[in-house]
C-alpha cells in the first residue's frame, strides 16, 4: 500500500497479518469471557453460548475497536474486553435473528444455526445471557487504569 498520490509517502502495512493478529487477540478475549461466566450459568447454556460466539467470523467490529483505541494512543491490554463486548452483542443479535420467529435461518457461518443444534429455548436464553456478559466485559475495561493518552474508560463512556 502506498501513501497519497504525489506525496512520495510510502506506507507499508500488512493488513492481513494485522487482522489475523488482532483476530486472535479477540478470540482469546471471547474465550476468556465465556469461561469466566461458565460457573454461574445453568447446565447447557455455556455450550450454546460458545457455539454462537466462537463459531467463526471476521471479528471486524472488535478489531476496529482495538484499532481506534490504538490510533488514539491507547496501549492497555484491558481494552480487549471492550472489543470482546462488542462481539458478544453481535453474536447475541445473530443467534436471535436466526430463530424461527425471526429469519428462521438454517445456517450461520457455514454451519447449522444455534437453534438447529441446541433448540430454540436454549438459544434464546444463551443469546440473552450474552448481553449482561458483554456489559460486564465493558465494565471491567472501563475500570482499567488509564494510559497517558487515553483509557478504555473514555471509550466505554463514549459508547454508552
Amino acid at each position: 500500500m502506498t501513501g497519497s498520490p504525489g506525496t512520495g509517502a510510502e506506507t507499508d502495512f500488512a493488513l492481513e497479518a494485522y487482522l489475523r493478529r488482532q483476530g486472535a487477540r479477540v478470540e482469546e478475549s471471547l474465550a476468556d469471557a465465556l469461561q469466566r461466566a461458565e460457573g454461574s450459568l445453568p447446565d447447557g447454556l455455556p455450550e450454546t453460548m460458545r457455539y454462537g460466539v466462537l463459531g467463526g467470523g471476521k471479528r471486524l467490529r472488535p478489531i476496529l475497536c482495538l484499532a481506534a483505541y490504538e490510533a488514539c494512543g491507547g496501549s492497555r491490554p484491558e481494552v480487549s474486553g471492550l472489543a470482546a463486548s462488542l462481539e458478544l452483542i453481535h453474536a447475541y443479535s445473530l443467534m436471535h435473528d436466526d430463530l424461527p420467529c425471526m429469519d428462521d435461518a438454517a445456517l450461520r457461518r457455514g454451519r447449522p444455526a444455534a437453534h438447529r443444534v441446541h433448540g430454540e429455548e436454549r438459544t434464546i436464553r444463551a443469546g440473552a445471557a450474552l448481553i449482561p456478559l458483554a456489559a460486564g466485559e465493558a465494565y471491567h475495561a472501563a475500570r482499567a487504569p488509564a494510559s497517558p493518552h487515553s483509557s478504555a474508560r473514555d471509550v466505554v463512556r463514549t459508547l454508552l
